[in-house]
């Protein structure tokens, strides 16, 4: 019993809340704001990393984290070691307005790989650091961080 109670005092998050709906920005009826990513900062190290001092800057740290986000969906929010704040939950925004690093969805890219370069399309903005690429000629999508991206307008550098 004595352990459960030292395990219990030395936790370094807690979760205090659980909001449908949270925006520090103003949201327009006119707007069609779609999910952009599901489950943004939900994971355990994202939230005890956490060194927000306020609600508002870690909702922000959640929204700026998802490109062309704008307002959380399901939050939940924790207090992390007695004295910072995380949030996590579903971003919304708009998909068009979703880039990072230059690239968006829709862009044409390459990229180096073992055999040579390859080129594709731009299908999602998964996170602030890569993206999925659609491989021109296939079907295949792939995972590729934004510094092994290139603009694909000429030729690839092998040309």
């Amino acid at each position: 019993m004595a352990s459960l109670i030292v395990f219990g005092c030395c936790s370094t998050q807690k979760q205090i809340g659980q909001i449908n709906m949270i925006s520090s920005k103003n949201i327009s009826n006119m707007a069609d704001y779609e999910l952009i990513a599901a489950y943004a900062r939900g994971n355990q190290k994202k939230i005890t990393k956490s060194k927000a001092k306020t609600l508002d800057d870690a909702l922000e740290q959640t929204v700026r984290e998802v490109p062309g986000g704008v307002f959380v969906m399901n939050a939940k929010i924790y207090l992390v070691k007695g004295k910072y704040f995380a949030v996590e939950g579903d971003v919304w925004g708009l998909k068009q307005n979703a880039n990072y690093k230059g690239y968006k969805v829709g862009d044409h890219v390459m990229w180096k790989t073992i055999t040579g370069y390859k080129k594709g399309t731009v299908e999602a903005i998964k996170d602030s650091e890569s993206c999925v690429v659609i491989e021109d000629g296939t079907t295949n999508r792939t995972t590729i961080k934004y510094v092994k991206l290139m603009r694909a307008d000429g030729p690839t550098p092998e040309e």
